[in-house]
């Protein structure tokens, strides 16, 4: 029997899966129901969560305030909601990698390769969480070496062989 494909599962495919506005949402939608269906392992770096909280809130916000041009203390208490259902979602469907000293030591040693400390804590998460890939649409990561990285449509294409 094979071992599930482990799928590090970066902010970016988290945010288009959950916002239908954005340019990826249905292909990143897609790669999370496929990998689910195959009984992939969802990570994210737990680094992570509360700048994707604060992002799924602000950018609910956003399109309240596109719509109805300012956006109300209810209208704010309702994205704040949406937000939680989403990390409520994020933490039913997939699994945290925590981080301590050592993965902060091996994000800034990581430096030297990639000046992103944002970057190389969710490489040192998949480091420590021996994760296949990276998932995500960030294109500096995905030319990065300190991974194997790929897009969510490249994690399509994998899961269906």
């Amino acid at each position: 029997m094979n071992n599930p494909l482990r799928l590090l599962i970066d902010t970016n495919v988290w945010l288009d899966s959950y916002l239908p506005e954005r340019v990826n949402h249905e292909k990143s939608l897609e790669m999370l129901r496929l990998a689910t269906a195959k009984e992939a392992a969802l990570l994210f770096g737990v680094t992570k969560l509360e700048t994707l909280f604060y992002l799924l809130a602000h950018e609910f916000k956003s399109v309240i305030k596109r719509e109805k041009g300012s956006v109300s203390a209810h209208d704010a208490a309702i994205a704040q909601t949406f937000a939680w259902g989403c990390i409520d979602n994020v933490r039913e469907i997939a699994t945290a990698v925590g981080a301590d000293e050592a993965d902060i030591w091996l994000a800034c040693k990581y430096r030297t390769i990639n000046n992103d400390l944002e970057d190389n804590m969710v490489f040192a998460a998949a480091e420590r969480a021996q994760a296949d890939y990276v998932v995500t649409w960030d294109e500096d990561m995905l030319k990065s070496p300190l991974a194997k990285v790929a897009t969510p449509s490249q994690i399509v294409e994998i899961l269906k062989l």
